[in-house]
């Protein structure tokens, strides 16, 4: 019996990438299966052997096109063009911070490496990741100084200092890791990979939501003087996976801890771990 050859879907002239990762969630949670596994599928569909070079082409695609440069310049979190659209971003390597996803940060810089990244990201117009250094002690770090996962980011501001420093304002939007670091050029950069947060139940969300709310209250009130003004405004959407994202991100961001410890929760992937990981945390300070 012959063989009949399917030949795969293939993409539109004008791809999107948001689409194309709104449908993957959309049928992981309708077929209950891991978001990897529908991303996977998604890829094989359409020719690509993986998520990573379905989205690589997609955004190749829509740098040619226009639509991913100066058609989305103004856009903050648009698709990444030009060298990102490689999955090659500036790298900026962090001294005793953290940078978590849905948080902003000024940044102070002042290695001339890591300012002419800045600079680059800003003059292309494309994001820049943040890596935390394992020991921020080390003023030419390494592969080897480097965590494996950190935070894709878009320049929102930044400020010439007198003395020739950088004060730069960054918000995160992305998990990724790292797969190769390019480190003698004449700024660092890295080659990444997004990080797609698995599926999950959302049968425990909303009072697990509930109690980490309360937790992290409580334990504002307790250091008002030294915590945020405004509580409140944690209180985000949480009852749902993005919105659980969220919620974990910006308390863990705003949580006084251990620099490891934040760490192992911004490669925490699953969101529900992430808030029981915190509630575990905050029970333990009251």
């Amino acid at each position: 019996m012959a063989t009949t050859l399917i030949s795969p879907r293939s993409l539109p002239q004008n791809p999107s990438e948001e689409y194309l990762r709104k449908h993957a969630k959309r049928l992981a949670h309708a077929d209950t299966v891991q978001l990897a596994a529908v991303q996977r599928r998604l890829a094989h569909e359409y020719g690509y052997r993986n998520w990573a070079e379905l989205m690589t082409a997609v955004q190749a695609m829509a740098s040619r096109s226009g639509t991913g440069s100066s058609a989305n310049s103004s856009v903050p979190g648009s698709p990444p063009s030009r060298e990102s659209a490689r999955n090659i971003f500036p790298l900026l390597p962090l001294r005793g911070l953290v940078a978590f996803p849905h948080v902003s940060y000024p940044i102070f810089v002042g290695r001339p490496m890591s300012i002419m990244a800045v600079a680059h990201a800003k003059e292309q117009n494309i994001p820049i990741l943040l890596v935390a250094q394992r020991d921020a002690r080390v003023t030419d770090p390494t592969s080897s100084d480097m965590h494996e996962v950190g935070t894709i980011a878009v320049m929102v501001e930044t400020l010439r200092l007198p003395d020739g420093t950088l004060k730069i304002v960054v918000e995160g939007k992305r998990r990724a890791r790292l797969s190769h670091l390019i480190l003698h050029e004449e700024f660092f950069k890295a080659e990444a990979e997004e990080i797609e947060e698995p599926a999950f139940s959302e049968t425990r969300l909303e009072s697990l939501t509930r109690s980490v709310l309360s937790s992290f209250l409580r334990e504002r009130v307790r250091t008002v003087s030294e915590g945020v003004n405004k509580p409140e405004a944690f209180g985000v959407s949480a009852t749902t996976a993005d919105g659980a994202s969220v919620l974990a991100d910006r308390i863990a961001s705003a949580l006084r801890m251990e620099l490891a410890s934040k760490q192992a929760l911004l490669e925490l992937l699953n969101p529900l771990e992430r808030l029981e990981k915190l509630l575990a945390y905050l029970n333990a300070l009251s």
